[in-house]
């Protein structure tokens, strides 16, 4: 099996961290390992880390759910 590389400028990394987090509300049993997938999304020292901007978008995402934050 060969590795596939796909090139993503940064807004597309963030958008694919934000879908990934809003799936592993929506499938819960699949935090850590979308987690892990999210952590492969590091781009560069300046921009944040992928598996803490996964988190950050997945917090922001279980409090809209929960009505305490109107995206």
């Amino acid at each position: 099996m060969s590795d596939i590389t796909v090139t993503i400028d940064e807004e597309q990394r963030q958008m694919l961290l934000l879908a990934l987090a809003k799936l592993s509300i929506e499938r819960p049993g699949w935090h850590w390992t979308l987690g892990e997938l999210a952590a492969k999304y590091s781009t560069s020292p300046q921009y944040e880390d992928g598996r803490a901007m996964f988190e950050s978008f997945r917090a922001l995402s279980v409090q809209h759910a929960n009505g305490s934050n109107p995206l």
